[in-house]
């Protein structure tokens, strides 16, 4: 474990998806929350969906095909007129709080397929911040987009359906890994620099020193450290386990969390909290 107080800023460049939904939004205000604490960087993508564009394309020559086209007003550039409109929206939303908040901060608009288009431009950051869903305030649906960079992305990613509590602290998950090394690191920088409690949580077979470690590196550099053994059975339902503990944000090691499709969207069910991911 190294020395925190002499640790550089992990992060120095924030990538934030943005669209016309709820979740972009606060997806946006923790971006830029982020970039104060660490003076980073936030970049803002609007990514005009490709496939929407397409399809909507494919349903006008339907109705031309069919003589419907007056009765069916959606059009291929009333489309594109709409996504420009929310990508402004999302371009004047994202300069404002930067420049409250004396951010550096850019925008860009392309177009493209959503997902890949995110994919590419996690390869040159340092933190992806993303809605948990696009369109739905669903807590029960994590979105095909937010489901894949959460597992995919070259860099760390944070997925959250509401900006983090203030006051319920950071929990994170410590099995002796390196990347469970890097993300206690994270997760105590989060901790300090949001003046809020870190909670460890350990296997029961964790090596004896791990606590021991974990005290004198971290008790002095968070306002509040707390360290907890698991049980076997707590350890293998992790996810409700992390939910009872009442964290407001929950930083894990990539290497913990699952990957295939559904146990992610369940995991995600089950936690209901942000979830930052370190990479």
């Amino acid at each position: 474990m190294s020395d925190l107080p002499t640790d550089p800023s992990p992060i120095r460049r924030i990538l934030v998806g943005v669209d016309a939904s709820p979740h972009s939004l606060a997806a946006l205000r923790v971006a830029i929350d982020f970039a104060s604490r660490f003076g980073a960087e936030v970049k803002g993508l609007f990514v005009e969906d490709q496939a929407l564009l397409r399809a909507t394309s494919l349903s006008v020559a339907r109705e031309v095909q069919t003589s419907t086209v007056a009765s069916r007003p959606a059009q291929m550039e009333s489309m594109r007129q709409q996504l420009r409109q929310q990508s402004e929206h999302a371009r004047r939303r994202l300069q404002q709080l930067a420049r409250e908040a004396g951010v550096s901060h850019g925008f860009e608009s392309v177009e493209g397929r959503i997902t890949k288009t995110i994919l590419e431009a996690s390869e040159d950051t340092d933190l992806v911040v993303l809605g948990k869903t696009s369109r739905h305030s669903s807590r029960q649906k994590l979105g095909s987009t937010a489901r894949r960079v959460f597992t995919e992305a070259a860099a760390s990613v944070l997925v959250l359906r509401d900006e983090p509590p203030t006051g319920r602290g950071v929990i994170t998950y410590y099995d002796g890994s390196e990347s469970a090394d890097r993300a206690l690191r994270m997760a105590a920088q989060l901790a300090r620099r949001h003046q809020s409690s870190l909670t460890v949580l350990l296997p029961e077979n964790a090596e004896s020193d791990h606590r021991e470690r974990i005290q004198a590196t971290y008790e002095v550099y968070v306002p509040v450290l707390r360290i907890r053994s698991l049980a076997p059975l707590e350890v293998s339902r992790l996810a409700p386990t992390i939910c009872r503990e009442g964290g407001g944000l929950l930083v894990m090691p990539d290497t913990t969390l699952p990957h295939d499709a559904r146990d992610v969207e369940q995991f995600m069910y089950e936690t209901n909290t942000p979830v930052f991911v370190v990479r």
